[in-house]
């Protein structure tokens, strides 16, 4: 063949492949850019990027379906992220793939969803809540900087953003205020003695708020006189706060044994809702090195996604199935609790559990920030001083940012910039986000007023130790804290099995108004003599490192030997931090002008006769006998309440209880050592069969009543 007719032969050939590709090229494939659709949404995809002589183009949708054709149309059944691949070939079998993102979400809700946070946005500024100085800071996120401070009521405790308005729950000035700008237009003081805000949050006319001490949730008109236009009382303990539309959503903060608990109010805007209770069950296990059992507590913040879907709990998931005594395996320091963040569905069927995860290395989760379409979750560690980013769809880790600042319990996320605030550092971290789990930080604002601390310097190191499950010294593995029984100083209302320890059930005793050691000997057996001995407790159940040098903890175990104290900065800044908790909570049952009742001034004289008996181991004024009798001898009681469960004390038996103060009783149920009282009625009668717990048995019902009214009076 001549060179003329070769030539000739090759050029019919190419003319015949497809965009005049030589065979011999390869084949390159093309899926195209990642996608956003939302559910059922059509999709036409995209290969026509891809070259070569492809002549098949198969694409793997991610969900174990399949589609052909250079420019098939799909949709997806469910959100989720899916990995699209896309492999072409040609005749001679030669093959290649591309692959690219489809993030498939619901549509958005309606309206934002809101809820009260330690910070909040509107459409220009970030708001911080600082309770420690009654003061919010105002920052400018483009600078940014921090651009003002609020001066608010005493100890805000959340902020919530609507249009250009702020509000502000404040829980030591027991009221609400709305902000414009830097103008406090509203400043609303609570009709309601002992029962402080504890959250607040905006819709267009309105201001829902929610209560400590009686626990519910009001509403108040805002349009013009501010008035109050429904309480629903009875919502024990309820903290997280979240609107939807018409719907109210609410928590309860330390959950009963048999489950965590939440209320959905529908219809709240116009008359007062009815309040469907739903349950986040108890996690059966089992335990391992990288989860536990348990009840989901410490609900403070209820959060609602994007779409209105579903609400999410970050919390602590509290191992009260496991002690010695229980089921005969002793709590550990990977046993007893761990962070935890549950969802429940606010579509049909409501209140159904979707997926819970339990994190591995973490002590508590306190907040939860969304992506833009909520398909990215940015989960705020406190102790851990970190954010963990999850998949929302599959709760499976994308990342994770670390070393945030002390006591992180803030997180938003704006314009591509994940904002974390950390409360115990005072200071808000700017992360620039570059994917969901991966960025850089480029800003930590300090939040304070001129660099100024509100607390004394021993006690702001205390409250950080105390909150700080990062810290090696506090606990191995990041899970513990002070703050996981006592967070923010409070009780976490547990029955836990220490009977490992040579104790027993003990019901956890709050750390308000008792100030240390005011009271004398710590703890139901009174094994401890100082709040330094907390070092036994690090070292051991808590598996921490301790903030003793060795040679101090050799001479200084025996908790009720030689003294702890002055030994340590650290272990003394702890002690400082509890011994300023002297304030008692309000009791919400007294009348408003702080006076008894006349059911508990009845109960009083009951109280104060010689036939009850109760003032002789409940004197004023502190209502507790606690004492030393001697170095190392505690005057302890048997009042009848002592069983199996009991255990012991430092090892050996245990003969009394250390009797507890009565004042602020009514907030810290359940009630005795044991927890084996649900209410006071429960430690006056049932608890008190013979009498051994005071004289009760001749009382009728109605005297048995003002008394136990009485001590709910008690503060």
């Amino acid at each position: 063949m001549s060179r003329a007719v070769l030539l000739a032969v090759v050029g019919v050939v190419l003319a015949g492949c497809p965009d005049g590709d030589d065979p011999g090229d390869p084949v390159t494939a093309d899926a195209g850019e990642d996608l956003l659709v939302e559910v059922g949404e059509p999709l036409r995809l995209d290969g026509s990027g891809s070259t070569g002589p492809v002549t098949a183009f198969a694409w793997d949708l991610g969900d174990g379906r399949q589609a052909q054709g250079v420019s098939p149309e799909v949709s997806w059944s469910a959100p989720g992220h899916y990995s699209l691949v896309l492999e072409v070939s040609d005749e001679a079998g030669r093959s290649e793939t591309d692959a690219a993102q489809v993030t498939v979400v619901w549509p958005l809700a309606p309206g934002a969803p809101g809820a009260a946070r330690t910070g909040a946005a509107d459409d220009t500024l970030i708001y911080v809540a600082l309770p420690d100085f009654d003061l919010v800071a105002v920052v400018d996120p483009v600078g940014p900087e921090v651009v003002d401070h609020l001066e608010v009521c005493a100890q805000p405790r959340s902020v919530a953003a609507a249009g250009d308005r702020l509000v502000v729950a404040c829980g030591r000035g027991d009221a609400f205020e709305i902000w414009e700008g830097d103008s406090r237009v509203v400043h609303q003081e609570m009709p309601f003695r002992g029962s402080p805000p504890r959250a607040a949050v905006l819709d267009e006319d309105s201001v829902y708020v929610v209560h400590d001490g009686l626990g519910g949730l009001s509403r108040w008109s805002v349009d013009n006189d501010v008035q109050l236009e429904w309480f629903s009382a009875g919502l024990e303990d309820s903290r997280g706060l979240a609107l939807l539309g018409d719907d109210v959503l609410l928590s309860r903060h330390r959950s009963p044994a048999d489950g965590g608990v939440w209320w959905l109010g529908a219809g709240a805007s116009g008359e007062e809702p009815e309040w469907a209770e739903q349950t986040l069950a108890v996690d059966p296990g089992p335990d391992s090195d990288t989860t536990t059992r348990g009840v989901p507590t410490y609900l403070q913040r209820v959060l609602v996604s994007p779409d209105g879907r579903t609400a999410w709990f970050p919390s602590l998931q509290a191992n009260v199935l496991r002690g010695e005594y229980r089921d005969g395996l002793p709590l550990t320091h990977e046993t007893t609790a761990r962070a935890v963040l549950s969802q429940a569905s606010l579509v049909e069927p409501v209140g159904a559990e979707g997926a819970r995860k339990v994190f591995d290395d973490r002590d508590m989760a306190v907040d939860v920030a969304f992506s833009p379409r909520g398909d990215w979750l940015y989960v705020a560690m406190l102790g851990m001083e970190a954010v963990d980013v999850l998949d929302a769809y599959t709760l499976e880790a994308a990342g994770s940012f670390q070393g945030l600042g002390h006591g992180v319990d803030g997180v938003l996320v704006r314009d591509g910039v994940l904002w974390v605030a950390a409360s115990l550092s005072r200071e808000l971290v700017a992360i620039a986000l570059d994917g969901p789990g991966s960025g850089a930080e480029v800003a930590r604002l300090d939040l304070r007023p001129f660099g100024d601390e509100a607390l004394a310097a021993d006690v702001l190191l205390g409250k950080q130790l105390f909150h700080r499950a990062a810290d090696p010294r506090m606990s191995f593995d990041g899970y513990l804290s002070c703050g996981s029984c006592h967070l923010d100083g409070d009780g976490d209302g547990r029955v836990w099995d220490f009977t490992d320890r040579g104790e027993g059930l003990r019901n956890t005793v709050e750390l308000h108004g008792r100030g240390g050691v005011l009271h004398g000997p710590i703890h139901w057996s009174a094994n401890f003599d100082e709040v330094q001995d907390f070092e036994n407790d690090i070292r051991g159940p808590m598996a921490g490192a301790g903030f003793l040098p060795d040679a101090d903890w050799e001479a200084t175990s025996d908790t009720l030997g030689a003294p702890k104290a002055g030994r340590s900065e650290e272990l003394d800044a702890l002690a400082a931090y509890v011994e300023s908790l002297v304030d008692f909570p309000v009791s919400p049952f007294r009348d408003l002008d702080g006076g008894l009742t006349p059911e508990a001034e009845a109960g009083r004289a009951i109280f104060n006769s010689g036939t009850a008996g109760c003032a002789e181991c409940h004197p004023l004024p502190d209502y507790t006998d606690s004492q030393w009798l001697a170095p190392g001898q505690p005057l302890l009681h048997d009042v009848g309440t002592l069983t199996d469960a009991s255990g012991g004390r430092l090892g050996g038996e245990l003969l009394g209880i250390d009797t507890p103060t009565l004042r602020g009783v009514w907030s810290t149920p359940p009630y005795l050592h044991d927890g084996s009282a649900e209410t006071l009625w429960d430690v006056l009668v049932t608890r008190n069969p013979a009498d051994e717990h005071g004289g009760t048995s001749h009382l009728t019902v109605a005297e048995l009543e003002s008394l136990a009214r009485y001590l709910m009076e008690i503060e």
